[in-house]
């Protein structure tokens, strides 16, 4: 039976910077090695290079575990691993609900895992799982898609971290312009279980970003339910962090 391998696949469209890559591989053992604990697979087994080949960028990877480990065992750690990849990249991707779940150190992993590729305008990689006559295609992503998975671990960072206590679900909240200023559509809001006041809006989630700023329609029209952080100095509303965007509905002018 041939062995089972992670393979690796960068097709770089320019010159990739080795401490990034090196970087990105580190990101990719210590992943293996928090996925090998968690899922009670062998502890000892660790990620070790077994071919680097020409022409694009292409490593393969094996785990390493103890000969009293029966060899099969060993296949299994590889796929199941492929597996877990797949379902992360996808979740951190589509933006699901799952990716909320993800640990924190998984999410720092991904960061680095794809920053080489989303570096790299118009370069890729594929990540599948071969050996013993079979391919499992984990996941492929371009540089754009590397950058989208980035920033969704991101979000999901910087929601963890905040204190719930600051954090509220569902507000109404809609965009309001003040007479005279020189701010830009799309800055002040108002949610007024807070303030009646427009108040600064500081854009986390990026899909709200893109229904406020790419939006053809005018934004005043509508109002928008969201989950935000309201941000005080000296008790007093200053702004809204907007964490995650529902959807946003007309505002009747009955």
């Amino acid at each position: 039976m041939e062995e089972e391998y992670l393979d690796i696949h960068i097709s770089n469209n320019s010159m990739v910077s080795l401490a990034d890559l090196a970087d990105s591989m580190n990101a990719m053992a210590s992943e293996f090695h928090d996925f090998c604990n968690s899922h009670e697979c062998n502890c000892n087994a660790e990620l070790k290079v077994k071919e680097i080949r020409k022409g694009s960028i292409e490593l393969l990877l094996v785990s390493s575990v103890p000969m009293l480990v029966p060899i099969a065992e060993n296949f299994n750690t590889i796929v199941q691993f492929g597996c877990y990849l797949r379902d992360v990249f996808t979740s951190l991707a589509t933006r699901s609900s799952e990716r909320e779940s993800i640990s924190l150190s998984t999410l720092e992993n991904v960061k680095r895992i794809v920053a080489t590729t989303a570096k790299d305008a118009g370069g890729s990689t594929e990540i599948s799982v071969k050996g013993n006559n079979n391919t499992i295609n984990v996941y492929r992503f371009g540089d754009a898609d590397g950058k989208n998975i980035s920033e969704s671990a991101q979000y999901v960072i910087d929601t963890a971290r905040l204190p719930e206590k600051n954090v509220f679900v569902k507000q109404i909240l809609y965009f309001k312009q003040i007479r005279d200023s020189k701010d830009n559509i799309g800055d002040r809001a108002v949610i007024e279980d807070f303030s009646k006041s427009p108040k600064k809006v500081v854009y986390v989630d990026p899909d709200f970003k893109k229904a406020v700023i790419s939006s053809s329609e005018n934004v005043f029209d509508y109002a928008f339910l969201v989950d935000a952080e309201v941000c005080r100095v000296a008790g007093k509303v200053v702004a809204y962090r907007v964490l995650k965007f529902h959807e946003r509905f007309k505002i009747d002018e009955d």
